[in-house]
Formats: C-alpha cells, sequence, structure tokens
C-alpha cells in the first residue's frame, strides 16, 4: 500500500435528543490512535440521529500533540441532513431509531430465546466504556 493514498476514518453514531459531548473528541486524531508515517487528514463523520439540527455545537478539543492539527469533520445532526437516504429509508430509520426493544421482536417471524435476549437487553443509548 502507498502511504499516500491510505487515510483514517473515525465514525461515531449517537442515538441521543440532547447536546453531544465532545469533551473526547481530542481522542479523535491520529496521535491518540498512534497513526504513524499517512500525512493524509483524518476524517471524522458523527452522526447524531435524534438531535436537532438547531443546537449549537461547541468547539472540538484539540489533541495533546500540537502538531496533531490534520482533522477534518462532519456533523450529521439530524437524519435530515443525509441526503442520499430516501423518504422510505429515511422513515424507516426514523421507526427504528425509537423502537422498543419489544417492538424489535415483532421483526423476527421465528426466534429463539438467545435473539430474545439480546433485543430484551438493549439499550437506545449508548453509554461509555468505564475504566
Amino acid at each position: 500500500l502507498d502511504p499516500n493514498n491510505i487515510t483514517f476514518c473515525g465514525v461515531q453514531t449517537k442515538n441521543l435528543t440532547g447536546s453531544i459531548e465532545w469533551k473526547s473528541s481530542c481522542q479523535w486524531s491520529k496521535s491518540y490512535a498512534q497513526i504513524q508515517e499517512i500525512q493524509n487528514p483524518y476524517l471524522i463523520l458523527f452522526f447524531s440521529l435524534r438531535t436537532s439540527p438547531c443546537v449549537k455545537v461547541p468547539e472540538w478539543t484539540n489533541p495533546q500533540d500540537s502538531s496533531d492539527t490534520r482533522r477534518v469533520s462532519y456533523q450529521f445532526i439530524g437524519l435530515d441532513q443525509v441526503d442520499c437516504l430516501t423518504p422510505d429509508i429515511r422513515t424507516a430509520l426514523e421507526q427504528l431509531i425509537t423502537a422498543v426493544p419489544e417492538d424489535l421482536l415483532k421483526l423476527h417471524d421465528d426466534y429463539d430465546q438467545v435473539t430474545e435476549n439480546w433485543v430484551k437487553q438493549l439499550s437506545r443509548v449508548f453509554y461509555e466504556r468505564s475504566g
């Protein structure tokens, strides 16, 4: 592989309705990911599926390595900002986003106990890893 043709991409998707926490944004960088010898920008795509587009987005925090300045990001705030979605796909995603676990079981004609247990333990909200 030619290092001139490589870039790294971080994708984060949140299913929250409120404002976004940006304190960990300094970790979305080449220095934090320990990427070396790749000079292309680190691309970050952030999807906040249920946040209103009118929510003011705070500034990102810079990486600890002050020479790590090559980050490119784009934020999709709400599904309406994802232009490639057809109206039917957008509607289906909105229904999935707001589904309760019991509704997800209805998507399966025949499911086993493992599937039922997995669906029932789902949470529609992301929780950061502890430790």
